[in-house]
């Protein structure tokens, strides 16, 4: 008989023999411990997300029980989530970015952890659309800004900036 582990995802109590890969549960238990660290690494910040809300709120001029009778949901729902005690669905969240006239990136901003690969990304869009002489003062402000003039990765000096 398969037992299927609960939505908590408490697979590594539950004696569980996978039929179609014959993996025991041990393995299996490690793979789910793996996912659970990365999801965690990658997880959206509740606290971020609940001062964001508060904050779009009182900038409104608008009180939770305003908020929750647009959002349709309660005023202790409102109170928990701008707590961080509470997760909010997409679809709540939607209704929240039109209550505050902001867009749901704009609610998400800072609450979900950029993973490095992403940063570098990110970086690297933003170095490809410089121009030469934006590309020279970001250059000039990271150097600044790590306090050093060497290159971390190779530990070559940079050339000065009016070299570049």
């Amino acid at each position: 008989m398969l037992i299927l582990p609960d939505i908590l995802g408490k697979i590594e109590e539950t004696p569980v023999f996978n039929t179609l890969s014959c993996e025991s549960s041990g393995q299996i238990s490690k793979n789910v411990r793996k996912r659970k660290e990365n999801g965690a690494k990658n997880r959206m910040d509740r606290m971020v997300l609940g001062k964001r809300l508060k904050e779009e709120r009182i900038r409104c001029a608008m009180t939770q029980e305003q908020t929750a009778e647009y959002v349709n949901v309660s005023t202790t729902y409102v109170g928990l989530v701008e707590r961080g005690e509470r997760s909010v669905t997409l679809e709540k969240l939607i209704l929240f970015a039109k209550c505050f006239h902001v867009t749901v990136d704009y609610l998400l901003q800072d609450a979900i952890p950029l993973t490095s690969s992403l940063q570098d990304k990110q970086l690297m869009s933003l170095w490809s659309h410089a121009s030469e002489q934006e590309r020279t003062l970001i250059l000039s402000v990271i150097q600044s800004v790590l306090g050093s003039s060497r290159d971390a990765s190779s530990g070559q000096a940079f050339p000065p900036a009016s070299d570049r």
